[in-house]
């Protein structure tokens, strides 16, 4: 098996009211780098007053195509953004991982912005837990 079949491919996924230079993502991603890997962090538009349907379609246009090498790190809305995704993305293939940071499902009492957002999201626990 030659290196790049071994190479793992890790997107990492920001939240609200974030971007992808925030926190530990740019620590992160370079880590990643320099074991070898591939490391993408990816950009979900208007973060500040995220919308949903459009963070679907740039999380499908920045992750079109994974595969057992691939990893995702996700951090707050950013995961369940990434868990209604895969619930799709998964009846076609599986990943290497997922990791959740400070991540939720029910709605924030202290962010009723963003419970349209919240209900929109749908998880097939079947399917991600495979």
């Amino acid at each position: 098996m030659s290196a790049l079949q071994n190479q793992k491919k890790v997107y990492i996924v920001h939240g609200d009211q974030e971007s992808q230079n925030d926190h530990w993502f740019p620590w992160l991603s370079q880590q990643v780098q320099h074991s070898g890997h591939l490391a993408r962090r990816l950009i979900l538009p208007d973060a500040n007053a995220p919308n949903f349907q459009i963070w679907q379609q740039s999380l499908q246009m920045q992750m079109p195509k994974l595969d057992p090498e691939s990893i995702i790190v996700a951090h707050s809305l950013g995961c369940l953004a990434s868990l209604h995704f895969l619930t799709q993305a998964l009846s076609q293939t599986q990943i290497k991982g997922l990791i959740l940071v400070a991540g939720f499902k029910d709605k924030l009492t202290a962010l009723p912005e963003l419970d349209g957002f919240i209900r929109q999201a749908k998880l097939d626990m079947a399917i991600l837990q495979k």
